[in-house]
């Protein structure tokens, strides 16, 4: 993710609380899985509902845009121990990423361990966080925006190969339309179109 504009990103979020917690795409999973912006928040997050026998109800909010002071994150994410040790807590507890998710059993994770532990860290931040938010240790506020390609986002869904570039209306781009952009992978392969749309949002001008 780039950020293609300072006022979604820094300018709205002056007036909050400075030590709550913000996310500034909480319903970025909420809305295609569940339909509605607030899902993590009235649900709960998805390994409370795979807990439970239910593979699609709940949402989780997503790994980006997570915004609170460094106290917040260690206490709510018990981050006091090393990156090995947090990794074997995602890893071994068997509760986060997409192979557990689907009900696939542990043997995959060995031949397909990148599969089976994607999202793992947005499982864990999102139940963790969730978790706070209920028991009233951290004051939460969600910020959303529509992050489709034909909402406020560049998406690299709409990367087209032949001509290397995205699918955007410059103009859109130039007003300040849109938040950001999904980028495509490799870097090296989308460089010149992103440098573009970088020039046009004038993000590195204000």
């Amino acid at each position: 993710m780039l950020p293609l504009q300072k006022k979604y990103f820094i300018d709205q979020i002056k007036g909050d609380g400075d030590d709550w917690y913000l996310h500034l795409n909480a319903g970025g999973i909420s809305v295609p899985r569940r339909g509605k912006l607030d899902a993590w928040l009235t649900e709960g997050p998805v390994t409370y509902h795979i807990e439970r026998g239910s593979k699609h109800t709940g949402a989780d909010l997503p790994g980006h845009y997570h915004i609170s002071k460094g106290k917040n994150f260690s206490n709510i994410y018990n981050l006091n121990i090393s990156f090995e040790d947090q990794i074997k807590r995602l890893t071994e507890s068997h509760r986060y990423g997409y192979g557990i998710s689907d009900g696939r059993p542990r043997e995959d994770a060995k031949t397909d361990p990148t599969w089976y532990y994607w999202c793992a860290e947005e499982n864990y931040s999102s139940e963790k966080l969730w978790e706070a938010v209920k028991e009233n240790k951290i004051i939460f506020k969600g910020y959303c925006y529509n992050n489709s390609n034909f909402g406020n986002r560049v998406d690299r869904s709409h990367w087209n190969e032949t001509e290397k570039n995205y699918l955007y209306n410059p103009e859109e781009i130039s007003l300040g339309k849109k938040v950001d952009i999904h980028c495509a992978r490799p870097f090296d392969k989308q460089q010149a179109a992103l440098l573009q749309i970088v020039q046009l949002s004038g993000i590195l001008n204000k």
